[in-house]
């Protein structure tokens, strides 16, 4: 509490109040509508190393320049369970407006928990009787778009301003760009945080599933229909967000019927003889060009219009390498958190090799790859040159980027696919299901991709 505000108070008021915030469980810190700190207690002056005239007075970006506590004045709601990273220390916290007579006057972040292993083991004691830990899903925030470079930094832009309305939105970009992680960080910045985020892949799901999948049925709309009927996922999304992922592999039957749901706010259980209104948002992902499926008669234009209100298109991993090492520490840090290892870094020849790599599969190929240099690695500084499967090999480097220039974008992702692809393959021995794993994608779009290929 700075100067001016503690002159409202008596001394003993004050020490009062410092005392109860001034506790070794909690930090809390306050800043006015220009960003200016006026108060922070202990807890968090321990985590930074300061004194309190280190930090009053001060721009909280020149403190903590992660925190975006100064967001919260301008935005005028609250976010809750965010991570915040202070010194190598993360604090899952919530941040929130100071008003004064409905007028923001700043804003405040207080932790949640002492420190993430606390906040994980509520977490499991929270969690519902039944259902196992490892179905409770941790939705990714803001702060799991990686990269500083220009394209990303606009994408980050783009989705602050998608996360203040619920219009429908479109996320365009090459498969592994990270399309579902932008989506969800939009989720989880707004007003419908607190609601469902339902994902769902168009592609994954057979035909003649898909819209009980979507729009659920009733009791007896066909044999082997559930009693009392099941609720499809848009319904489970009420109140919050729906993901179409692939929505360009959506069948042309079921883009219509897609239609009148954007349309009319409402869908139809198969079987039903009434509607069900809904309060849904909905994001559609596709890897696909659209404008070209609409122009082929192959995707409806009226849809491609209800759903390219805004558009957000992911930058390929080939457009910003100079986020390559922002990327690989983090992919690095997720790695060895699932699997248990303690890899520290790579190579400076593997660094070498990343940014002269074309990356077809971009973030989730980059992912991949690292994946298996640290399982194959013996040392914790990991050498990419060190896998069985080396793509780059067999793709392009900075030799032939003259090549890559001339040649038409789709002609050389096909043909980069169908080179990994079939390496793949004659690795396992034709062995479908191993190559799928390997690949990191689902049996069904290898499959698709195959056909698509002319592989045999």
């Amino acid at each position: 509490m700075n100067r001016v505000v503690a002159k409202q108070f008596s001394f003993r008021q004050y020490d009062r109040l410092k005392t109860i915030l001034d506790n070794p469980f909690e930090g809390i810190m306050a800043i006015d509508n220009t960003g200016t700190i006026f108060f922070i207690n202990s807890f968090f002056l321990e985590i930074l190393n300061y004194t309190e005239n280190d930090v009053l007075d001060k721009k909280i970006w020149d403190i903590i320049p992660n925190c975006r506590l100064f967001e919260t004045v301008g935005q005028g709601y609250s976010i809750w369970g965010e991570t915040l990273k202070i010194n190598a220390r993360e604090f899952l916290v919530a941040r929130f407006p100071l008003k004064i007579d409905g007028q923001i006057i700043g804003a405040m972040v207080k932790t949640l928990f002492p420190d993430q292993t606390i906040a994980k083991e509520i977490a499991q004691k929270l969690a519902r009787p039944g259902k196992p830990e490892s179905t409770v899903r941790t939705l990714c925030t803001c702060l799991d778009i990686m990269g500083e470079t220009p394209p990303m930094l606009y994408v980050k832009k783009l989705a602050r301003k998608a996360s203040r309305t619920s219009s429908t939105l479109l996320i365009t970009g090459e498969s592994g760009t990270g399309k579902e992680i932008v989506a969800q960080a939009i989720h989880t910045r707004s007003v419908r945080r607190e609601g469902p985020f339902i994902s769902v892949n168009c592609g994954a799901i057979p035909e003649n599933l898909l819209e009980s999948e979507l729009f659920g049925y009733v009791e007896g709309a066909f044999t082997g229909a559930k009693k009392g009927g099941n609720p499809g996922k848009f319904e489970l999304a009420d109140t919050g967000t729906i993901l179409l992922d692939e929505i360009g592999d959506m069948p042309h039957y079921m883009q219509v019927k897609l239609l009148r749901v954007l349309q009319e706010r409402e869908v139809w259980r198969i079987g039903a003889t009434s509607p069900t209104k809904l309060d849904v948002r909905v994001i559609a992902s596709t890897h696909m060009d659209l404008k070209q499926l609409v122009k082929e008669k192959k995707f409806r234009e009226d849809l491609y219009y209800r759903l390219n209100v805004l558009e957000i298109n992911m930058p390929p991993l080939r457009d910003r390498v100079e986020d390559l090492p922002l990327l690989v520490d983090a992919l690095i840090t997720r790695i060895n958190s699932r699997i248990g290892a303690d890899a520290k870094g790579i190579t400076p020849e593997s660094l070498k090799i990343m940014k002269a790599y074309y990356w077809p599969g971009n973030v989730r190929e980059l992912e991949n790859i690292l994946e298996q240099a640290i399982n194959w690695s013996q040392d914790s500084i990991i050498d990419i040159r060190n896998i069985p499967i080396k793509p780059w090999e067999n793709g392009c480097d900075s030799g032939n980027s003259t090549v890559i220039e001339s040649q038409s974008f789709r002609s050389h992702i096909s043909d980069t696919e169908r080179d990994m692809i079939l390496h793949v393959l004659e690795q396992t021995n034709g062995n479908k299901a191993k190559a799928a794993r390997l690949l990191n994608m689902q049996r069904s779009v290898l499959y698709r991709k195959m056909e698509k290929l002319n592989i045999m």
